[in-house]
């Protein structure tokens, strides 16, 4: 979040954020406007299950409940022009976005907390999930191991997507 922080401050009309091969570890990337978010051939955008590195947030209106979530794993919120790019999703080196699901569902070994999550699905991040957003596009990436649901634009108007796999 840093870097992409940092470049969309000095670049506001066309930040891109390039992720270098290899595996990179994070909490909830927070996506801006007017923003390329690069994955290059062989990275790995890899989640933590660590509750702390994900903002808690309302959840959608049609989960008909009150309550919150923690964030998606790749989140923006109102949006524009945002991209989320890889080199490919298939091959030898795919551009991945990994959602370290089956860790996220036992992350926790409180009982309270896991009958909680079971009950009610919201501590698990979404994969991807852009909400009220204009112009979001997302290529050549492949979605895995999602901790709850996997690609969930919502209430977002102008949706690219073309050469994902999950």
């Amino acid at each position: 979040n840093a870097a992409i922080s940092a470049c969309h401050a000095r670049y506001p009309a066309a930040a891109e954020v390039v992720v270098p091969p290899g595996v990179w570890r994070t909490g909830s990337v927070n996506l801006t406007s007017n923003l390329t978010l690069r994955l290059s051939a062989g990275a790995t955008l890899l989640s933590t299950n660590d509750e702390a590195h994900y903002a808690q947030v309302p959840m959608v209106p049609n989960e008909s409940r009150e309550a919150i979530r923690n964030q998606g794993f790749i989140a923006c919120w109102g949006c524009v022009n945002t991209r989320v790019v890889g080199a490919g999703g298939g091959g030898p080196s795919p551009s991945t976005i990994d959602g370290n699901g089956p860790v996220w569902n036992n992350y926790t070994t409180d009982p309270a907390k896991r009958a909680q999550v079971h009950a009610h699905q919201f501590a698990r991040p979404f994969l991807v999930n852009p909400q009220h957003c204009r112009n979001f596009a997302i290529t050549n990436v492949h979605l895995k191991d999602s901790a709850f649901w996997t690609l969930t634009p919502f209430v977002c108007d102008g949706v690219y997507i073309a050469d994902v796999n999950a």
